[in-house]
């Protein structure tokens, strides 16, 4: 007999329960998986828990974030819908010399394919990365969108 999902969902939204516990969950059992799933797409951070205090590479959270898109374009996902809030961590906090580097893009596109977003946070933030913000908002992008870190 299965524990009811209701308790199974409170279980793994503990705040001692790690990304990395919550991965393995899913694997654990079929009926765990959409749970840990659906739980590990609501919060999206590009900085890895675990290299906080150490300096990341901006390239490294790019190349999440193309790798976040490539999945959540995949037919018949559905992870784009229960994601609510994104941390881009310190990705805007250099120059870009390409397009191609330009999180700016990531940004735009994120706010395409994920129409529940509720936060959206940056360390530091730039003056672009308002702007954008705000005409993705004017262009019906971003509708939930309730909360953003202040300058």
């Amino acid at each position: 007999m299965a524990l009811p999902t209701e308790i199974i969902n409170k279980i793994f939204t503990e705040d001692d329960i790690k990304i990395k516990e919550l991965l393995q969950l899913q694997l654990t059992c079929r009926h765990w998986s959409p749970i840990a799933q659906k739980i590990l797409y609501t919060f999206i951070d590009f900085e890895d828990e675990d290299d906080r205090d150490e300096e990341y590479t901006r390239e490294e959270a790019l190349q999440k974030a193309k790798l976040l898109i490539r999945t959540l374009v995949l037919p018949n996902n559905q992870s784009r819908f229960w994601i609510k809030a994104i941390h881009f961590g310190r990705m805007l906090d250099f120059q870009f010399e390409s397009i191609a580097q330009d999180p700016h893009s990531n940004i735009s596109l994120l706010a395409h394919l994920c129409p529940n977003i509720r936060q959206i946070s940056a360390d530091p933030t730039t003056f672009d990365f308002y702007q954008l913000l705000t005409q993705l908002h004017c262009e019906g992008y971003l509708q939930h969108l309730n909360d953003i870190n202040r300058p």
